[in-house]
């Protein structure tokens, strides 16, 4: 089982080459190794206006679903980038309810712009495997 090392969302850019939106993540101690992950320019959106906490007038999907979450009473532990296969990164969404721990697959674009809109925010997490193979 890979250890994970807790990340920062350092940057949320373009690439023009790809023409796609990329979410850069730094490990937060250590090496300091920066992953870099292709995204759709709609969930880079997403996401630089999570982490800037812009307020819609009306819920959007994460937001809405952070209020699900509180009003079942599970609880948002950790999200984690685990793996990246043919090209696809893969995630993670840690929840804790009433029936023990629980787990969801996830785009990393969801689970991240999810912890970000999380109060207070939710860790962001990367599988040390991936950081080694894949990080800049």
């Amino acid at each position: 089982m890979s250890e994970n090392r807790i990340v920062d969302l350092l940057d949320v850019t373009y690439d023009y080459a790809a023409q796609a939106g990329v979410l850069l993540l730094r490990e937060a101690e250590g090496a300091g190794r920066t992953l870099a992950i292709p995204v759709a320019l709609g969930d880079a959106q997403q996401i630089w206006r999570a982490a800037r906490g812009d307020v819609r007038s009306r819920p959007g999907t994460h937001e809405l679903t952070v209020g699900i979450l509180a009003l079942t009473g599970v609880q948002l532990v950790s999200v984690v980038v685990t793996k990246r296969e043919e090209g696809v990164y893969f995630a993670e969404i840690h929840l804790m309810s009433s029936n023990g721990p629980q787990l969801l697959d996830a785009r990393p674009s969801d689970a991240v712009t999810l912890a970000l809109r999380h109060t207070p925010r939710t860790p962001l997490l990367v599988a040390d495997t991936l950081l080694a193979e894949a990080g800049l």
